[in-house]
Order: structure tokens, then C-alpha cells, then sequence
């Protein structure tokens, strides 16, 4: 009888062992239990349906090589069409780099410009390499700005280079041959090349702010902050010197002396 009664338990606590396992079965079908490789397809499957970001193109760049990357992208869209502004049917902002301001631009070391520009009494230097114009009294840099050229629009276009002074101003002015505004026009007459480049001056550009360095100038120069714009205007009378250069990135190439003051 002793016997027969622990065989009986033995049976007992088998088949409860046996529905424990079945109903554990049942619990991991309930919830979708999957094998190792299927958990792991369905994980790459996520990750590859995941977007990928691309990375900026201007990321690590200086302020100056982010706007000749600009202004490259920019020249390549004028050459394929030249009837549409790159920055047409876009909502975003100017497209300018990390960094940059209309308001103000570094001032260039003296031993970066050339000598016109630290002899002067009074003229207007541009960079055409950093994109910067720099206002000098005496021979001392008083304060830069960043502008935009025409050169990225094609030869036709390109801001002249040299020597000129401040010929005309306007303070409301209109284009004749574009009719866009151009606020405190101060026109340049040219040493060189005046007919080539006629018509440009330094103005405020609301095409400049709207586009950045998306797009360019029909030749002239540029400025996207009134406050610039304003003190330039009320501080170059008609007279004042503009000298356009291009500097080198390499500094152990002179920098052109361009002509003696007057």
C-alpha cells in the first residue's frame, strides 16, 4: 500500500510538471515569442527603414571656405540656367555658415592688405577672397563688413577689380536695367575698365538677404545689414577711395601693393 501511494504521488507531480511546461509553451505563443534570427532580422529591418542623415557639406569649414563652397554651388546653377535664381521657390532663410553675420566680418591682418589700404586717408578695401570690405582712416582699419559680389553669375557680371573712387550716391535708388531697389547706391567710378563695369556701387541688397551667398550681384557689391549700409553711406562722401583686391591664402605669397594713393 506504502508503495502504490508514493508511485501515485510520483504520477501526480509528473503530470504537473508536464502542464506547467505546456501552459509556459502556450504563454511564449501568446506573446509572440521569436527565435533569435527572426529578432534579429526584424532589428535590421528598423534600422534599415531608419533615415540617414547626410552630413553637412560645410561642417568644419572656416566662414570663408564655407561661402566659396556656396557661391561655387551657386555659379554651377547660373551656368546650367541662367534665367533662374538659385534660391527660387525656397521658404528657408539666406543660406550663409555657421559664424557668419551681415552686420560684421574680421578685420584682416595688416600683413594680409595691400600698402594703398594702410596709406590712405580714407578708402574702402575689399577682399574679393574673403568676401570682406574693410574701411580705413589713416592708414588704420576701422571697421569690415562682409559683401557679395557678382563674379559667382559669370564674367559678364564680375565686380570690377582696381582702383576707383566714390562717384554718385543715391539714396533711394532704383535699377534701371533690373528695376530692383538699390538703398544708398554709392556708385564707383573705375581707374580701369569703366565701361566694362559700370553701374556697380556698394548698396543694401535685400536680394542679399534673402538668398545669402545662394546667389549674386549683377556686378555690384552687396551689403546686407542697413546699420552697415547706413554708416557707410553717412561716413564715404563722394571722393572717397575703393580698392578691390583679391588676397592669397598662402601666406607667404605678397600681396599686391595696387596704386599709389592719391
Amino acid at each position: 500500500m506504502r508503495s502504490f501511494c508514493l508511485g501515485q504521488r510520483r504520477w501526480k507531480w509528473l503530470a504537473v510538471g508536464v502542464v506547467a511546461v505546456l501552459a509556459l509553451g502556450a504563454l511564449a505563443a501568446s506573446v509572440n515569442v521569436m527565435p533569435s534570427d527572426a529578432a534579429a532580422n526584424v532589428s535590421m529591418e528598423a534600422v534599415a527603414s531608419s533615415p540617414v542623415l547626410a552630413s553637412d557639406p560645410l561642417k568644419g569649414l572656416s566662414v570663408v571656405d564655407a561661402i566659396e563652397v556656396i557661391q561655387a554651388q551657386a555659379s554651377a546653377s547660373y551656368a546650367a540656367n541662367p534665367a533662374i535664381e538659385p534660391h527660387d521657390g525656397k521658404t528657408a532663410g539666406p543660406v550663409v555658415p555657421d559664424g557668419f553675420s551681415f552686420d560684421r566680418a574680421p578685420t584682416p591682418a595688416s600683413t594680409t592688405v595691400p600698402s594703398i589700404c594702410s596709406k590712405a586717408k580714407h578708402i574702402i578695401c575689399v577682399d574679393k577672397t574673403t568676401f570682406t570690405a574693410t574701411v580705413y582712416k589713416n592708414g588704420m582699419a576701422q571697421w569690415s563688413y562682409y559683401v557679395r559680389p557678382g563674379d559667382a553669375r559669370g564674367a559678364r557680371y564680375a565686380t570690377g577689380e582696381g582702383r576707383g573712387r566714390i562717384a554718385f550716391k543715391s539714396r533711394h535708388h532704383i535699377s534701371k536695367a533690373y528695376g530692383t531697389p538699390m538703398p544708398y547706391a554709392m556708385f564707383i567710378a573705375w581707374d580701369k575698365d569703366q565701361d566694362k563695369h559700370s553701374g556697380q556701387a556698394f548698396h543694401l541688397s535685400y536680394d542679399f538677404q534673402n538668398q545669402g551667398y545662394e546667389g549674386a550681384s549683377h556686378g555690384c557689391m552687396g551689403v546686407g545689414s542697413e546699420a552697415v549700409m547706413q554708416r557707410l553711406w553717412e561716413t564715404s562722401p563722394v571722393g572717397t577711395q575703393v580698392y578691390v583686391y583679391r588676397s592669397s591664402k598662402d601666406p607667404s605669397e605678397a600681396v599686391a601693393d595696387g596704386s599709389s594713393p592719391g
